[in-house]
């Protein structure tokens, strides 16, 4: 019961598929990487920039929304329900 072997013969590896893709997400992780480093640079504010005008400014009741409507008071809770009978 002795089986005969195939041949020896030498198959050539087909690995070079895919470095098209490879390049392209390279080339958009670089991309990437040079835009948010663009928008950190010219959109970031340290806190601690004399110059940051929220800062510097004090904050009123009136930056809140909708805060001078009621002058302080709490709001009605509108839970969408027929308004109360007056006694």
């Amino acid at each position: 019961m002795h089986q005969e072997m195939p041949p020896a013969k030498h198959i050539p590896a087909n690995n070079n598929s895919g470095w098209g893709v490879a390049a392209l997400i390279v080339g958009i992780a670089i991309a990437f990487n040079v835009w948010s480093t663009w928008v950190h640079v010219t959109e970031f504010r340290d806190p601690q920039d004399p110059l940051w005008s929220y800062k510097t400014q004090p904050a009123t009741m009136y930056d809140v929304p909708g805060a001078a409507a009621h002058d302080g008071a709490a709001p009605a809770a509108d839970h969408g329900g027929a308004p109360a009978a007056a006694h």
